[in-house]
């Protein structure tokens, strides 16, 4: 299958990346992207309380997130002559540490020569960038990413890592960035009470989220559990941090957004997938289906072994549709107004927290798809966690009864045939592997589902081997059994060797007692976890 292109990117626009591909170099780049006559390094910024007011766009009524926003866009360095980034000194450090800020601004500063910060408070976003051994400075490389995020309201914050960069991972090379990053947050501070600064009175520091992309994504998790207020995690193909020292134990329960890449070759699967089970809170995982680590910036180098199945184009939109709809669920987005008010919009879960984003990402941005699998902070009645604590029975005290199977075990998810210490250790799942058909049997103990409940699990196939077919049985306590075929609610994409979440929908169990839940395997392995009942509103 081929990856179809993004049908909303213009020929214009994909000509003029051409161009300025093949006429810059990538250190230029960022500074060749503003649309409007007036040069970059003319545009006025006025600080401080003489910002004047103004009026941008209004929001459309039903906003497509991987689409630009509805504010104008700006930053700190526009271009290389007229650069005016904030800098940071850190723990004894002598040397300037810049910081890229990219902000709501009105209308197209390159069109009416005004590049304040739009009027309001705007939440911030505190970005760490990854590591690169053949380019260190790449602070200012995510600037699409950036640009979108501004363009919905968020004021960003790429923190400038290169001396942290072209090193071999370790914890301190994690920490440095960990350091940067709250570093940023106390800068942002000063800024925000200082009447010279353009970013005098702008800055919503009650809503912070962190983000980055690979050791930047770790740092991310880790400047979010010492900031203790954050309103979430956006976590791009991070490293995981038990490989890096930083232990196991589960993390605090902030939201997260975690993304892999299907074809990453930086960070092979499964290195990153363990991370989801750290997580403490709420979270949506993503894997983009033929993405690479490099495409996550604009123009970081490639891998000699890389080898993406979707465009870069691709990519971006589906990082920015799933990051800007966890930014409208966690703290709420611009409506086009300045000043506007933030309200985080529960909404946005049919992106998050269903399979309608991964059918929207089919639709409309790559045939490749997505698979996504999520955990809410909404109610849930949890039947097995198989993490291996008691396999014989569920959580609700029942029996767990496997028949005809040639092996149904709780082991290590991503290294099944081992007894794996560190990173790997994390994730565990149930692995059912049938020659023909087989049933797994959990017998449950006075439950009763919601009035209005669904059953989810994660669920995924084999990393080697045949992908098992699979049917949901409950079976109710007057012995009415309800049969749903697996395939059918598992999201678009064939089942494969990521987890995907398994969705079956309630109405026929809905308010009812639930005797038993059987899993029907059929010709393969498949891996289940997290079994739960959760309301609708999931």
């Amino acid at each position: 299958m081929n990856p179809r292109q993004p049908i909303h990117r213009s020929l214009t626009v994909a000509l003029l990346a051409a161009v300025i591909t093949t006429a810059c170099s990538d250190d230029d780049q960022p500074f060749q992207r503003y649309e409007g006559p007036i040069p970059a390094c003319e545009v006025e910024v006025r600080t401080g309380a003489s910002a004047p007011s103004f009026e941008p766009a209004r929001a459309s009524a039903a906003p497509e997130y991987w689409k630009k926003g509805p504010y104008g866009v700006w930053n700190t360095s526009p271009a290389e002559p007229c650069g005016q980034d904030p800098v940071i000194r850190m723990g004894g450090d002598e040397r300037d540490i810049a910081l890229y800020i990219t902000y709501p601004a009105v209308g197209v500063p390159t069109v009416s020569g005004r590049g304040e910060v739009a009027p309001g408070e705007w939440p911030v976003i505190v970005f760490a960038h990854a590591n690169n051994d053949r380019e260190c400075n790449i602070y200012r490389r995510y600037y699409s990413l950036h640009d979108h995020w501004a363009s919905w309201g968020f004021i960003v914050v790429s923190v400038d890592g290169t001396h942290t960069n072209c090193r071999i991972g370790t914890t301190e090379n994690i920490e440095r960035r960990v350091d940067g990053q709250l570093a940023a947050v106390a800068k942002l501070r000063a800024l925000h009470v200082d009447p010279s600064s353009r970013f005098f009175g702008r800055v919503d520091l009650d809503r912070i989220v962190f983000a980055g992309h690979s050791r930047g994504g770790g740092a991310s998790l880790v400047a979010a559990e010492r900031y203790g207020r954050s309103a979430g995690v956006i976590d791009l193909q991070g490293i995981d941090l038990t490989s890096f020292g930083f232990g196991a134990q589960t993390l605090p329960d902030f939201p997260v957004l975690g993304v892999t890449a299907g074809e990453d070759v930086d960070l092979n699967y499964p290195y990153a997938e363990p991370t989801e089970d750290q997580l403490g809170g709420p979270y949506t995982w993503l894997n983009i289906n033929g993405g690479i680590h490099a495409y996550t910036a604009d123009t970081v180098p490639i891998e000699p072994d890389d080898e993406p199945l979707i465009e870069r184009a691709q990519q971006h939109d589906i990082t920015e549709y799933y990051s800007t709809a966890f930014l409208a669920r966690r703290v709420g987005v611009g409506d086009g107004r300045a000043p506007t008010a933030f309200v985080p919009d529960e909404s946005a879960d049919a992106v998050l927290a269903s399979h309608e984003g991964a059918r929207t990402v089919d639709r409309d941005i790559s045939e490749l798809g997505v698979y996504t699998r999520w955990r809410t902070d909404d109610t849930a009645i949890w039947l097995d966690h198989f993490d291996g604590a008691s396999p014989g029975s569920n959580l609700t005290g029942g029996q767990n009864i496997a028949q005809g199977f040639a092996r149904s075990q709780e082991v290590a998810t991503y290294r099944p045939n081992s007894s794996p210490g560190g990173m790997y250790a994390k994730a565990r799942s149930l692995l059912l592997e049938a020659d023909g058909t087989a049933t797994y049997r959990l017998e449950l103990d006075e439950v009763v589902a919601p009035a209005e409940a669904s059953l989810q699990a994660r669920v995924k196939g084999p990393d080697a081997g045949p992908v098992a077919e699979f049917a949901v049985i409950v079976e109710l306590a007057d012995g009415t059994r309800q049969r749903f075929e697996g395939t059918e609610h598992v999201g678009p994409e064939p089942l494969a060797e990521r987890f995907t979440q398994l969705v079956v929908p309630g109405e026929a169990f809905a308010g009812a007692s639930i005797a038993a839940v059987e899993f029907e395997v059929r010709d393969g392995a498949l891996f289940v976890d997290d079994l739960r009942l959760v309301a609708l509103s999931e």
